[in-house]
């Protein structure tokens, strides 16, 4: 997972061959890889259009045919007998999957699936978006206050690492097809998508996997570590993330708790840990990744395995239901699609991204927002930590022409 395209299926034709379909229909998921590297995954890009039949339930799928959609942050409530004390600000359901009317996609082996795409017109112009004034929900000192608050609960033995993440949101005209295609030029990403329903959009570019499942093997890519990339030292800085002793230990919770989620639901001594701690450059950021995996269960359904693994845990913290309470008490909105997933199932498999680096847009307020976050251990700098959640924002804030 480089930075640099290795694949055809990087070519910004497709990419935007797929968002000028998506003008045409109220639903549509692009999914893009941006030609990344990625030895797990089946697709370069996939994407649907129209929504045949619509689903709410992962017990009521269909699985014999292609499924895209999502599952918000917000769904833990119903998995885990949580409340919020807020309201999302966009309205997306908490699951959400569509049969696609029309689809396309582009296998890791170059070879196309689906349907040929109706003759599309002209591209529509690109146009720069106009934005309002910015607002967050945390201040720059009231976040470093919090952050000491959560390291005070750490001592307290109340949890061992929570993330904490903050909101940013303006009033907005733009076009978020030729958004999405800026974002993932500046800031491309494996798990990169592009998600309409109605007048809700999503553009991400994550570079995440949440979770997949290939026959009866699960698989799991929590990112935890982050350092600020630059042409100038870009080997330089992947060697401190490499060597850092807090980036290690981040992820090596996450790790113990991403083999417990997936040990509810897969056999017994099957759960292991592949990767360990490796380094990826990204466009703007080094991420360290970790890949675990296991043998599902006979018996498990998809209910089942949501509610073991969902919200990811690199999105929560340790011990999960706990950081997600302490979440609720300390985060001035809710999270909504942004910490959940976006991606695809078909019959025995399914693979899902974690919403992060990721712009959200309500067309018919013209509301736009994205949300930034990290991991608090005691270890944590307020200081270091805010500047980590503007580094990760660099690419959202490129793509907008900021």
């Amino acid at each position: 997972m480089q930075a640099t395209p290795i694949h055809k299926g990087s070519d910004p034709a497709l990419l935007l061959d797929w968002l000028e379909e998506s003008r045409r229909h109220n639903e549509a998921c692009v999914l893009w890889s941006s030609g990344l590297d990625d030895a797990h995954g089946r697709w370069l890009g996939l994407a649907g259009f129209g929504a045949k039949a619509e689903y709410h339930r992962l017990s009521d799928l269909p699985l014999d045919r292609l499924l895209l959609g999502l599952t918000s942050y917000e769904w833990k409530s119903e998995l885990h007998g949580l409340s919020s004390r807020h309201q999302p600000r966009f309205a997306w359901p908490d699951c959400w999957m569509f049969e696609p009317q029309l689809w396309q996609g582009l296998d890791r082996q170059g070879k196309w699936h689906g349907q040929a795409l109706s003759q599309l017109s002209e591209l529509a112009e690109p146009s720069e978006p106009s934005l309002g004034h910015w607002e967050q929900s945390s201040r720059p000192e009231s976040y470093k206050e919090v952050v000491n608050r959560l390291r005070q609960h750490i001592v307290d033995g109340d949890f061992y690492e929570l993330n904490y993440c903050v909101a940013f949101e303006a009033s907005a005209q733009l076009d978020p097809q030729s958004v999405f295609a800026d974002l993932v030029r500046v800031s491309p990403a494996p798990f990169a998508c592009f998600v309409k329903r109605g007048d809700l959009y999503l553009m991400s570019s994550s570079p995440e996997r949440f979770l997949q499942k290939r026959g009866s093997t699960l698989r799991s890519q929590p990112i935890k570590g982050t350092q600020k990339r630059t042409a100038e030292q870009s080997e330089i800085e992947a060697r401190k993330l490499e060597q850092s002793e807090k980036d290690r230990a981040e992820n090596i919770m996450i790790v113990d708790l991403v083999r417990n989620d997936l040990s509810r639901v897969c056999k017994a001594g099957t759960v292991k840990v592949e990767e360990l701690c490796k380094v990826y450059s990204f466009e703007h950021v080094h991420q360290m990744i970790s890949t675990v995996r296991g043998e599902l269960q006979d018996s498990v359904g998809l209910q089942d395995i949501w509610k073991a693994t969902f919200p990811m845990g690199s999105m929560t913290g340790a011990p999960k239901k706990t950081v997600m309470e302490h979440i609720d008490r300390y985060e001035d909105f809710a999270r909504g699609l942004y910490s959940g997933s976006v991606g695809w199932m078909w019959g025995d498999d399914f693979d899902f991204n974690v919403v992060i680096r990721a712009l959200q847009f309500d067309a018919s307020s013209q509301l736009l927002g994205y949300q930034v976050g990290g991991a608090i251990t005691f270890d944590s700098s307020p200081q270091a930590e805010y500047q980590e959640c503007l580094d990760k924002a660099a690419g959202i804030r490129r793509a907008l022409g900021l």
